[in-house]
């Protein structure tokens, strides 16, 4: 099967809360994030999923065959390099075009989706779709992905329509075939919108929330107030909330979210820059709950998981119809770099003592989200 060029497709590269056939992820296997790879693999057994990894340009079901001798040519962050998309009713696995696609030949039994790429597509983890109750689609999106197109820089290029990740209205609207209305514009220029929202069933809408986090750090104060390094660890996570800039954004999306007929749910999620429970994927389990899966705290500090706990417990007192809620660890990490040594300093909890995706998030500023594509079960969404 040739591999094509399509500009009038839909690409949802974040999706709302849907039924999933699988999961798909990259990176190498071989790496100490194979952890990760372990944990994802349990939880997509446990639903009835199927994990699909990237390994030396194939995409495989058996990616532990390649964990000895092996490397991805390529890095972790599946949502900026995959989607798995319906094209005027054709399943269809859109590829940056910033990266060589897989041929389908060397898809698994993935071979019903048509491989395809697009030269302007916005960045991944900036942009979730989902369906209204009339099965219209809407779509929230980063003000850091849109373009303007009254103000457009002076190229002479007939059609330019991106420019550094950032795509025009009118390109998003035609290929993700979203009514002009129902595109959700919100002013996250710094952050990623996947560091400080979750879509959990429209109109639904989780959003992290700098009161609610401190609320449990000082339960965690009291909780440990007799443990000095954990009081110091602590102090510093509430030095990071109350000054990180994301702050005033979440106001921000929280007020534009109700103004456009969302029901946001505000939630504590980031605590610093390796914990943070917001960058998650939510999908409709096989009994038609929803199941989320998120970054973990476990492997790291002692005492740290007591923000799982708080984070599920109030996940299920915010939102019904939740049945699992998986946190992924990986393992330990260790120090990876020099960076790492840096990150105390700069609002993470500890180079030493952390997990793989802790490690992750504060060298990368990417989470469990960021690594994995869904991969929807379109017979039961069409």
């Amino acid at each position: 099967m040739n591999i094509t060029v399509n500009n009038y497709g839909i690409n949802f590269n974040g999706y709302d809360v849907l039924p999933l056939r699988g999961l798909y992820m990259q990176g190498s296997a071989k790496s100490l994030k194979r952890g990760v790879y372990e944990e994802m693999s349990n939880i997509s057994k446990k639903n009835n999923l199927t994990l699909y990894v990237n390994q030396v340009g194939v995409i495989t079901k058996n990616w532990r065959d390649y964990c000895e001798n092996n490397y991805l040519n390529g890095n972790i962050w599946a949502q900026d390099t995959v989607s798995f998309i319906l094209d005027k009713g054709a399943k269809t696995i859109l590829w940056n075009s910033k990266v060589e696609p897989i041929p389908a030949n060397r898809m698994s039994d993935l071979t019903d989706f048509y491989p395809c790429y697009y030269k302007d597509i916005p960045r991944g983890g900036n942009y979730y779709i989902g369906f209204k109750p009339d099965k219209s689609k809407w779509m929230i999106i980063s003000s850091k992905t849109v373009l303007d197109e009254n103000k457009m820089p002076n190229f002479s290029i007939e059609g330019f329509r991106s420019l550094n990740e950032k795509v025009t209205k009118s390109v998003i609207c035609s290929r993700f075939d979203i009514k002009f209305e129902n595109l959700y514009i919100v002013d996250t220029s710094i952050r990623d919108l996947d560091e400080i929202i979750r879509p959990i069933g429209y109109p639904y809408v989780l959003i992290n929330s700098a009161d609610e986090c401190l609320k449990n750090i000082y339960l965690l104060k009291n909780k440990f107030k007799n443990d000095a390094a954990m009081t110091n660890l602590l102090n510093n996570m509430v030095e990071f909330v109350k000054t990180n800039t994301y702050r005033d954004y979440s106001d921000k999306v929280e007020e534009f979210l109700k103004n456009k007929g969302f029901i946001p749910i505000k939630i504590g999620g980031w605590y610093s820059k390796d914990i943070n429970f917001i960058n998650a994927l939510a999908y409709k389990d096989k009994n038609s709950k929803i199941s989320y899966i998120t970054n973990s705290t476990r492997d790291s500090i002692k005492g740290l998981e007591y923000l799982e706990e708080l984070f599920a417990r109030d996940l299920r007192e915010k939102v019904d119809n939740i049945n699992d809620i998986d946190f992924i660890s990986g393992g330990k990490a260790g120090i990876e770099s020099m960076q790492d040594i840096k990150d105390i300093k700069t609002g993470s909890t500890s180079a030493i003592n952390r997990n793989q995706m802790m490690s992750t998030l504060a060298n990368y500023n990417g989470g469990i989200h960021c690594m994995t594509s869904e991969i929807p079960d379109f017979d039961k969404i069409v």
